[in-house]
């Protein structure tokens, strides 16, 4: 750990422009042409930094153990409060030790719900004023962490704190951007926010909701866990791309219940394992989108089985790749299509088949055996030189489009055109990497 206060830079001794000097009895304290605070020995050692919001022409004394500035522009005088840094991985070891911390965040609210944070952290924003007033509720016996996105506003915060007499105050270096263990979420997500495995799992502490227009990103390998039978909504677009070896895995905490499902926004899901929902599924209402819905998993094997699996109000003409991995099957169903639409369903399996458990309503439901695979452009389940074939005549001499149309993307771009003809080619006659994403 290191003393410091607003920010961390270098300094040259020698800099002509230094103008403003103090010294402690033991240090000497320059502030540079840039504002960049420094403590160095008597003989030019720099040994330490120091910063606070400080400019060039601003004046600097020493008292006890404050440094104070002015600055001759606002006619103000600062008091500059000295702290330590402390890594995220120091930060995580004290948690896990079981010390009594006080994790302050002080990063705005749409942050805080939407990007998540660290676990029982309470959030006290420093750019919008929170953390003015809101001091008071601290102790000052508190061992106090501060954090934000990457440390700069933390270090504000942290030298406002010192400066209210708080003795034990820490600044976690590289913020929440360096924290790499476990997040807490809930409220709404209200900016775009990529949920990523570093931080994994996200832990579901109160509804999670996707505002409108709004994408949350889930990324592959993610779990995400809901406690005491919290929502997930998707007003806006949920994206959550897993892969066969790292799925994204939303499911319940350890806590026995179960937690609805609800979207009414955009899906665009693959290799995704829903586990332990409430009766309702996961269900997608007749507003919503769908972009994608391939390897979809359903688990529920020690808990009642929902009414349904997958409740869809409105297909949209979709082709789902379905995985029921194994696990009770539905009680009524295991997809439930409220709307007059014809819907494909690839590869079910475990426990149940799905002929026997579909409750189609006004549409009609096509059970298939197997998922076809990428590349499979006319489906006849092997990939070989009439796939180029098929692809050609599809792109340029009117000829039937794959089904799905997704097995025509060879390359994961998510547009079937000529690079696609060239990446089975590759594949195919040149050694090249096989059609997965």
């Amino acid at each position: 750990m290191t003393t410091t206060g607003t920010q961390v830079g270098s300094f040259n001794p020698n800099d002509s422009l230094v103008k403003d000097l103090a010294f402690d009895g033991t240090y000497l304290w320059m502030i540079d042409s840039s504002g960049i605070m420094k403590k160095f020995t008597t003989d030019g050692t720099i040994v330490d930094s120091i910063a606070g919001l400080l400019a060039n022409g601003w004046g600097l004394t020493w008292e006890n153990r404050y440094l104070w500035a002015s600055d001759p522009d606002k006619d103000m005088i600062y008091r500059i409060a000295l702290y330590q840094d402390i890594s995220p991985d120091s930060v995580a070891s004290w948690i896990e030790s079981g010390a009594d911390l006080v994790l302050l965040d002080v990063r705005e609210p749409y942050e805080f719900e939407s990007e998540g944070r660290i676990p029982h952290a309470i959030n006290m924003p420093w750019n919008s004023g929170v953390l003015d007033t809101g001091y008071v509720r601290l102790s000052a016996d508190d061992v106090i962490i501060v954090y934000c996105k990457s440390g700069y506003r933390s270090a504000l915060a942290s030298a406002f704190l010192y400066g209210k007499e708080f003795e034990h105050v820490y600044n976690m270096v590289g913020g929440f951007n360096d924290w790499h263990y476990s997040v807490e979420v809930g409220g709404h997500v209200s900016v775009n926010a990529t949920w990523q495995i570093d931080k994994s799992p996200y832990m579901a502490v109160e509804d999670v909701t996707v505002d409108g227009s709004i994408t949350l990103i889930i990324q592959a390998g993610v779990s995400v866990k809901f406690d005491d039978s919290y929502a997930f909504r998707a007003h806006g677009i949920l994206a959550a791309q897993g892969t066969e070896n790292d799925p994204v895995i939303i499911t319940r905490a350890d806590s026995v219940g179960h937690f609805p499902i609800l979207i009414d926004g955009t899906i665009d899901a693959e290799h995704v394992n829903f586990q332990y929902f409430d009766s309702s599924g996961v269900y997608i209402e007749s507003t919503a989108t769908i972009e994608k819905l391939n390897y979809i998993s359903f688990l529920n094997d020690d808990l009642p089985g929902p009414n349904s699996f997958l409740q869809l109000t409105s297909a949209n003409d979709t082709s789902l790749s379905l995985i029921f991995n194994g696990g009770t099957p539905g009680e009524d169903c295991n997809i439930r299509l409220h709307g007059s639409e014809t819907l494909t369903v690839w590869g079910y399996g475990g426990d149940f088949s799905g002929e026997e458990h579909d409750c189609p309503g006004d549409g009609e439901i096509i059970w298939l055996e197997a998922p076809p695979a990428r590349g499979d452009a006319n489906g006849d389940g092997v990939i070989n030189s009439a796939d180029v074939v098929y692809l050609i005549n599809y792109l340029f001499k009117n000829g039937p489009a794959p089904d799905p149309l997704w097995i025509g993307d060879v390359n994961c771009d998510e547009v079937i055109n000529s690079a696609d003809v060239v990446y089975l080619i590759n594949y195919l006659f040149k050694g090249g990497p096989p059609p997965e994403c």
